[in-house]
């Protein structure tokens, strides 16, 4: 760990996954993923989206996968936490599993959970602008 991360929080960064491939991801989201330190993201997250990710960084699977249940929220909500005050850059993937959840996938709860750390935490839409203000009616 750098002197830097020593002397300042991390930050965490929520990002919803595209459903389907890398084609709708936002410039943001392709530079985040590729300055993440620490990853933790749901199962279903595509190994195409995990690959822009360093190879240097640690990554998680925290979902549920073969016979492994997903991790409780606030044990996933306490590594985040623990990452950034170590100065990561810290990313959390979610991954709807359809098109109706898609908007649900980060919820409130763990948003509001998160700020109550008292480190910096923002959510990155996966979707280019143009594709995210269509699908918001904007």
């Amino acid at each position: 760990m750098s002197a830097r991360n020593l002397a300042l929080p991390g930050k965490i960064y929520l990002l919803e996954a595209p459903a389907a491939g890398l084609a709708p991801l936002g410039a943001d989201a392709r530079s985040l993923l590729r300055r993440a330190e620490v990853v933790l993201h749901d199962h279903h997250v595509s190994s195409e989206l995990l690959d822009l990710v360093p190879v240097s960084a640690h990554v998680r699977n925290v979902g549920a996968h073969d016979a492994h249940p997903a991790l409780p929220a606030e044990q996933i909500n306490s590594l985040l936490a623990a990452a950034a005050r170590e100065g990561h850059l810290v990313l959390r993937i979610t991954a709807p599993t359809s098109a109706a959840s898609a908007s649900t996938a980060i919820g409130p709860g763990q948003l509001d959970a998160l700020r109550r750390t008292g480190l910096p935490v923002e959510i990155i839409p996966a979707a280019a602008p143009a594709l995210s203000a269509s699908f918001t009616g904007r």
